[in-house]
C-alpha cells in the first residue's frame, strides 16, 4: 500500500473525472453533492466519502457555499478488500460517524506524517490509515446490527431508513432485519414514531427533497432521483400532497423571498 496524494483545500466543485486510486475525502465545513455513475449522495459537514478508482464522479457544494476538505489517496493490491470490510462500497460511499472528531484527527495526522520528509513516516501513516478503516468498520456496523431491546431495534430501523432512503425499502425488509414479523414490527414502529414504516420513509425522502430544493440549484429531476423517486411526476405529486405546492412553485417562492 502507498499514498498517492494528500492535502487540504477550500473549493466549490470537482468536475466529472476518473481517478486510478481510492480517495478519502473528509468535509470539515460546508455541504454538497457527490455524483457517481449511477447514484447521487447529499454530503454534510463532518461526513467522509470515498471515491473509487475507474468510476466517473463529480462533487460540488450547495449553492453559494464553499466547503473545506481534507483528503488523501491510497493504492495497493490489498486496498479493495480492506475497504470492502468497512462496509463502504460504490452504492454506499458515505460514512456518517457519531464520533467524527476521531476521523478528523486521524486524517489530519496522516497528512501531517506524509508532509514531513522523515524515515518511517509513510509506515506510521499507513498505521493511522488502518486505524481509520477499523473505526469506519465499527461505525457502519453499529448502524447495521440490531440489539435485543425492541425500542432500540426500532430506533436502529429509523437510522437504517435515514441512511438508505435513496434505495428501494419495504416493510418486509425492515421487519426481517429487526427479527420480527411484519405485523409486530409495523405495530412497534407506529407506537414509537406515530407513523407506519412507509409513511416515515416517504416523509424522510420529502424532507430531504425540501432541503435540496431550498439549499441547492440542482434540477428537480435530479433531486427526484437522489431522494428515491425514479418518476419525477410521482415525486411532484407526493411533494405537493406533503407541502401544498409542487417543487417548481416552492423553489420560485424561496427565490422571491430571498430577493
Amino acid at each position: 500500500m502507498e499514498f498517492t496524494w494528500y492535502g487540504c483545500t477550500s473549493s466549490n466543485n470537482c468536475p466529472p473525472r476518473r481517478i486510478d486510486n481510492y480517495s478519502f475525502i473528509y468535509v470539515v465545513t460546508g455541504c454538497g453533492t457527490l455524483r457517481t455513475d449511477k447514484n447521487s449522495f447529499h454530503i454534510n459537514k463532518e461526513d467522509l466519502f470515498v471515491l473509487f478508482p475507474d468510476e466517473i464522479h463529480e462533487y460540488y457544494t450547495c449553492k453559494d457555499n464553499t466547503w473545506n476538505l481534507l483528503w488523501f489517496g491510497v493504492t495497493g493490491k490489498d486496498i479493495a478488500d480492506l475497504i470492502k470490510h468497512t462496509g463502504l462500497q460504490k452504492s454506499n460511499p458515505v460514512a456518517k460517524s457519531s464520533s467524527n472528531r476521531f476521523i478528523y484527527d486521524t486524517i489530519k495526522e496522516i497528512i501531517r506524517l506524509l508532509d514531513k520528509d522523515s524515515p518511517g513516516n509513510n509506515i506510521f501513516a499507513l498505521g493511522k490509515f488502518l486505524e481509520l478503516l477499523g473505526h469506519l468498520h465499527n461505525c457502519l456496523a453499529n448502524h447495521q446490527e440490531f440489539s435485543s431491546n425492541p425500542m432500540q431495534r426500532i430506533q436502529q430501523a429509523i437510522h437504517f431508513i435515514e441512511y438508505n432512503f435513496l434505495f428501494d425499502i419495504d416493510t418486509d425488509t425492515l421487519a426481517k432485519r429487526a427479527g420480527y414479523t411484519r405485523t409486530y414490527f409495523s405495530a412497534l414502529f407506529k407506537e414509537h414514531t406515530g407513523k407506519t414504516p412507509m409513511e416515515f420513509l416517504i416523509d424522510t425522502r420529502l424532507e430531504k427533497a425540501h432541503c435540496l430544493l431550498r439549499e441547492t440549484s440542482l434540477p428537480i429531476k435530479e433531486i427526484s432521483n437522489s431522494t428515491g423517486y425514479n418518476d419525477p411526476f410521482y415525486f411532484t405529486k407526493a411533494f405537493k400532497k406533503r407541502f401544498g405546492c409542487n417543487p417548481s412553485q416552492f423553489r420560485k417562492h424561496i427565490h422571491i423571498c430571498k430577493y
